[in-house]
């Protein structure tokens, strides 16, 4: 599968069903959802990277990961 961009983010302080999250799955991108939404009640582990809306250092932990880790890439 060939898609533009290898990650997506949403992180917000409350959101619903993060179908942005689900938009991103469906294309190949990993998603970093935050987790204010219902995203990890929907997925299996690791399909997302989940993080705390709060946590600066947790969502660029999960970015850095989303653009090194080349085997989560493969994944997705």
């Amino acid at each position: 599968m060939c898609t533009a961009a290898r990650c997506s983010v949403d992180i917000s302080e409350t959101d619903g069903i993060a179908t942005s999250a689900i938009e991103a799955m469906l294309i190949g991108s990993v998603p970093i959802q935050s987790d204010s939404s219902g995203l990890s009640e929907w997925i299996e582990p690791g399909a997302a990277l989940i993080v705390p809306h709060d946590q600066p250092e947790a969502i660029a932990d999960a970015l850095t990961r989303a653009l090194t880790d080349d085997a989560l890439i493969k994944r997705h």
